[in-house]
């Protein structure tokens, strides 16, 4: 049995219909909330509607798991969320609930960067939940990814919705010379998917991005070319990085 948390994103939904197809028993953990969640429609498994600040309920949640993986993050909630609640005391509760149950592995997935010194809030939340998951008593796997994208991705969504509305005219931070290694969410599950079936990936973590560098530069003169052709359409960028996103 494998417990999902952030299975209602989009890496998230990725990763349970390819759970799903291969034939894994699946668990979805759901925060409580009045919307109804987003998981894949037609996929077989089970919801736990539980917060990751409710300790008795994870416990009753992670009952006959076998595995977790930990995908979610209050990174893209923008005022909604909070990385101290779920990215930090959440992650801190999931270990020990975890080590409760009896778990054998927990998969986290988190950023390259992560640190405790970052400067950065996500990466210094993530950094934190790091040493919560390899001071904790059940073994690991971490994966530090670089920039994820596809269909559903905010990176690229946001752009296209920041260019759509800025007549013309974009400026980008630090004169677009900032460098990213997309990857995109496919290969990402496939490596989620690979970690599952290596027991030489127990206790370890490791750093994925595609083989491929990209300015965002490039990546917003890929978005505003489109634009001009016609409205935004995100299979033409996926297209362009999609031919580079071979995984080394």
């Amino acid at each position: 049995m494998i417990l999902i948390t952030g299975a209602t994103g989009f890496i998230g939904r990725t990763l349970v219909r390819q759970l799903s197809s291969i034939g894994y028993p699946l668990r979805a953990l759901i925060r409580p909330s009045p919307r109804t969640p987003r998981l894949p429609k037609g996929v077989p498994g089970e919801v736990a509607v539980v917060s990751l600040a409710d300790k008795r309920g994870l416990r009753a949640a992670l009952r006959d798991v076998d595995v977790i993986i930990h995908l979610a993050s209050a990174e893209n909630q923008g005022s909604r969320g909070s990385l101290l609640t779920a990215d930090i005391q959440g992650t801190e509760n999931l270990v020990e609930a975890a080590a409760d149950a009896g778990v054998d592995r927990i998969v986290y997935l988190s950023h390259i960067g992560a640190a405790r010194a970052s400067a950065y809030p996500a990466f210094k939340a993530k950094g934190i939940a790091e040493e919560h998951i390899r001071n904790g008593k059940v073994p690991y796997t971490i994966l530090r990814t670089s920039l994820v994208y596809g269909p559903e991705d905010h990176f690229t969504n946001n752009l296209s919705r920041l260019i759509r509305s800025s007549f013309g005219v974009f400026p980008i931070p630090s004169g677009g010379r900032t460098v990213v290694q997309p990857v995109w969410v496919e290969d990402l599950v496939t490596c989620l998917l690979w970690s599952l079936e290596n027991k030489d990936t127990l206790n370890k973590v490791y750093e994925l991005g595609g083989s491929e560098f990209f300015t965002l530069q490039q990546i917003v003169e890929s978005i505003m070319d489109d634009h001009t052709q016609a409205a935004f359409s995100y299979t033409a960028l996926t297209d362009h990085l999609a031919c580079h996103h071979c995984f080394s």
